[in-house]
């Protein structure tokens, strides 16, 4: 499913274009969802042959709870 939604993007966003991320939750191979499990490594995987990475870094706020598990990205369309 994900290398399709990064397909789906990659088709909206033209090249020099901007998709913003916030990824969550980041917290291992957890069983179940939803919300199911990310990792950052999923994204580069899926996003890699349409975007390069520009900023991937832990958000300055974020809501209660989601500190440490959740992950800003800014993904440049190649």
């Amino acid at each position: 499913m994900r290398p399709a939604w990064a397909e789906a993007y990659a088709g909206l966003i033209r090249q020099g274009g901007v998709l913003i991320t916030m990824m969550w939750p980041i917290v291992g191979d957890r069983e179940g969802g939803p919300p199911f499990s990310v990792s950052e490594e999923a994204y580069r995987e899926a996003l890699s042959p349409y975007f390069d990475s520009v900023y991937l870094k832990d958000p300055i706020k974020t809501s209660e709870g989601h500190a440490g598990v959740d992950k800003m990205g800014v993904w440049r369309r190649k």
